[in-house]
């Protein structure tokens, strides 16, 4: 039960955390081009890998597809 609250709790935050420091337009230390591409790969993969353990397969799903197809926006209207 500990570990589950532990993970429930301190996983986000530390995304949170992370995404702060390195992702986020303010960020203390910005990430430019691959690097970043690279950090928002990795916490929403993590996301819809989440998603598909829970069992909510249906809603990792449409994530990763809106994923992809926000991901091709940014590209197409460059805004990366």
């Amino acid at each position: 039960m500990f570990f589950k609250l532990l993970l429930g709790i301190g996983a986000p935050a530390l995304f949170v955390v992370i995404w702060s420091m390195f992702g986020s337009p303010k960020a203390t230390f910005p990430l430019n081009g691959t690097l970043h591409f690279m950090l928002e790969f990795v916490i929403f993969s993590l996301a819809i890998i989440a998603l598909y353990a829970t069992g909510r397969s249906q809603l990792a799903t449409i994530f990763a597809i809106l994923l992809i197809i926000n991901q091709i926006l940014l590209s197409v209207f460059h805004q990366r």
